[in-house]
């Protein structure tokens, strides 16, 4: 299960990141931003960090991937006290793209990914647009687009404790905010 899991974490963040037309970030905005500064490339792991992670899942998590590319990050934090077979774990992908339009892509295709985790209903009041995908009761994810920024919030309970949907919701919006 966890190596699956792992699996689909970085299949998710590479096809966000394949769609997001791999846009330099620390080059100068090539969106034609109003300021024309260059941007500074945020790692998913400063935004999404160890306690918020460990209070989503419930459990002690520790950071087993962090990475940074030039369209966007990942992070991937696991539980530290899992029976055998009864992970838990909480993964971040985070992608500006250069255009709003690639940014709507990547979110889509994002969604294509979610639809193997279950049903997919609206989220309210993230971004310019949000989803919730819920499988088992122990698996949620948030899909976040808020112009070219798009965020992937993957939370993977276990039989003893089930990810908290109300701090990832508010997990996603503090990290939306900052776009």
């Amino acid at each position: 299960m966890r190596r699956y899991l792992k699996c689909f974490v970085v299949m998710l963040c590479c096809c966000v990141l394949l769609v997001s037309g791999c846009n330099n970030r620390t080059g100068t905005d090539s969106s034609g931003g109003a300021d024309g500064k260059e941007q500074k490339v945020i790692r998913a792991s400063e935004l999404v960090t160890k306690a918020d992670a460990e209070r989503i899942l419930k459990v002690p998590v520790r950071l087993e991937a962090d990475e940074i590319s030039e369209s966007g990050s990942s992070c991937f934090y696991g539980g530290t006290n899992v029976e055998k077979g009864n992970p838990s774990s909480l993964s971040a992908e985070l992608a500006v793209t250069s255009t709003e339009d690639l940014a709507k892509t990547s979110f889509a295709t994002a969604l294509k990914q979610g639809e193997r985790i279950g049903s997919i209903e609206p989220v309210a009041a993230i971004g310019d647009e949000a989803r919730l995908a819920s499988g088992s009761p122990a698996t949620l994810a948030i899909y976040v687009r808020k112009k070219r920024m798009v965020l992937t919030l993957t939370a993977v309970g276990n039989s003893t404790a089930k990810p908290s949907l109300s701090d990832l919701r508010r997990l996603a919006m503090r990290v939306v905010e900052q776009f």
